[in-house]
């Protein structure tokens, strides 16, 4: 996931790339279970993702969300997918531009 953020002194934006974890498992039928997470603030259904910490593998920050959003320990997988921002940058009614493109592959 990807934002790009105004920045205060000009009018320039900066890239800001978040990584996010989706937790799975093979069940013994083969079968892929994937682990649903609710949100303590609202309930809805998430999956643990945040800013990559500077100077810490892409990797090693999924797996950090993971384990402070849901407590979560196992095994990396290879990245299954990259987002590229998309969709045009719409201003927020506080003066913030935000640009966010995402899904689950």
């Amino acid at each position: 996931m990807t934002e790009k953020e105004k920045t205060q002194s000009t009018n320039e934006y900066t890239l800001r790339q978040q990584v996010a974890a989706l937790p799975f498992r093979i069940s013994e039928s083969k079968s892929i279970e994937i682990l649903l997470i609710t949100s303590r603030d609202t309930g809805r259904f998430i999956i643990p993702k945040g800013w990559r910490k500077k100077g810490q593998k892409k990797s090693d920050s999924a797996a950090r969300e993971a384990y402070e959003e849901a407590g979560l320990v196992g095994k990396l997988g290879r990245k299954r997918c990259i987002f590229q921002p998309a969709a045009p940058v719409v201003p927020a009614a506080d003066g913030h531009s935000v640009r966010l493109n995402c899904g689950v592959a």
